[in-house]
């Protein structure tokens, strides 16, 4: 799926699927203060000239239904400072609480989550540090979200219909050129077919005028 760059991939995935840079930006949030900021960002990152947050990515593999390293490739992501980004039982561990209480404040929006690589190799999901220290487990007054899914749930199920939607018509204008490209065929076929049945009756015709001459 990697075309290349991240940029390219995601440039490839929203032409695929016939949407524009405002189309897609009314179906995932891209993190900006409205949507010509949003446009804005997605065009500079299909340039690959802005790196969008791992959410963000998350949240467009989520849309067009593929892997999220079908969009970052292997490799193709910075490898977040370990200093910065710890993994869940770390995270649990720092504030004395279970992983369950971490993995709830994420789906929340109140902690950042990125993929990357322990030193054995394997690949987990790592937490924002300073977000993870910023959480008060007992009491939470702040229910502000960060930009992490999209707002809500039923937004993502419309948004996939619609795109779904897109792609069935796009498939019936396939469709209807491959109709016309077949009436066309047809239409050749029988032209031939007529100028062979001319060209053997005007042989004939000679033939027997030959021989009853």
């Amino acid at each position: 799926m990697l075309r290349e760059t991240t940029g390219k991939t995601i440039e490839h995935l929203r032409k695929g699927a016939g949407l524009t840079r405002e189309e897609m930006c009314q179906m995932v949030r891209l993190g900006g203060n409205n949507r010509a900021e949003d446009v804005q960002r997605l065009y500079k990152a299909e340039k690959d000239e802005y790196t969008l947050d791992d959410s963000v990515i998350e949240n467009l593999a989520e849309l067009f239904e593929v892997d999220v390293d079908d969009i970052v490739g292997e490799g193709n992501s910075k490898e977040p400072n370990r200093d910065e980004w710890i993994t869940i039982k770390e995270a649990a561990d720092l504030m004395s609480c279970s992983e369950n209480t971490i993995y709830n404040r994420w789906q929340d929006g109140k902690l950042r989550r990125r993929s990357g690589h322990l030193d054995s190799g394997h690949r987990v999901f790592l937490y924002n540090k300073e977000d993870v220290m910023d959480i008060d487990i007992k009491r939470e007054h702040n229910p502000m979200k960060k930009v992490r899914k999209i707002e809500n749930p039923q937004n993502l199920e419309e948004s996939k219909r619609i795109l779904l939607a897109k792609r069935i018509k796009m498939m019936e204008e396939e469709f209807q050129v491959f109709i016309e490209e077949l009436k066309n065929i047809k239409e050749s076929i029988n032209e031939l077919n007529q100028r062979m049945d001319n060209q053997k009756r005007g042989f004939f015709d000679r033939l027997f005028s030959n021989k009853a001459c």
